[in-house]
């Protein structure tokens, strides 16, 4: 009995430490985000009610994650189709905490965004102010279901000041990674 007791203890011990860095590593997979944007108050209060969903209301991408035990960088890059500046590629680089509780993840990030003009004669990368991303993850072993809200904030410092999570202004959106 006591040589049982001892080798449960041991198992324990390596697994507890062990158990911290499960999610670690690089997570790549598809992202669509909601082109309507809300501000969170809206999205955290009313939810989605009331938006009629149509595939062309979305923006398609990919994102690429390192997560490396509380730490998390991630590289989002959208398609946006048709605007006022023609076919653009939307870049969030962001870097943050993630919080990894087994079946669920928790992640708060910020970062610059960059956006480069697809017409002729535009190569170079422009920076449009920053990101605020806060995500929600369902963990599946090797895949991960993302469910989180991107907001735009084109002074990180000044709004870091207030923080007033209520009026950010951003949308919504769905990733699925699958673990490199």
């Amino acid at each position: 009995m006591k040589k049982l007791t001892m080798i449960m203890i041991a198992v324990l011990l390596i697994a507890m430490p062990a158990s911290v860095f499960a999610g670690d590593g690089i997570w790549v997979g598809p992202t669509a985000l909601y082109s309507t944007g809300m501000t969170f108050g809206e999205l955290s209060t009313e939810g989605l009610e009331g938006y009629e969903f149509d595939a062309s209301d979305f923006n398609y991408g990919v994102e690429a994650r390192l997560d490396i035990s509380i730490f998390q960088g991630s590289v989002t890059a959208l398609y946006h189709a048709d605007t006022i500046f023609g076919d653009i590629l939307e870049t969030n680089l962001n870097a943050g905490l993630y919080a990894d509780l087994g079946i669920v993840g928790l992640g708060l990030s910020a970062g610059p965004k960059y956006i480069v003009l697809l017409e002729e004669g535009y190569e170079e990368a422009v920076e449009w102010g920053s990101n605020l991303k806060v995500a929600a993850d369902l963990i599946l072993g090797s895949t991960i279901l993302s469910a989180y809200f991107s907001a735009d904030i084109y002074d990180l410092e000044t709004w870091a000041e207030t923080a007033d999570f209520e009026s950010l202004y951003g949308r919504a959106g769905l990733s699925l990674l699958f673990q490199l």
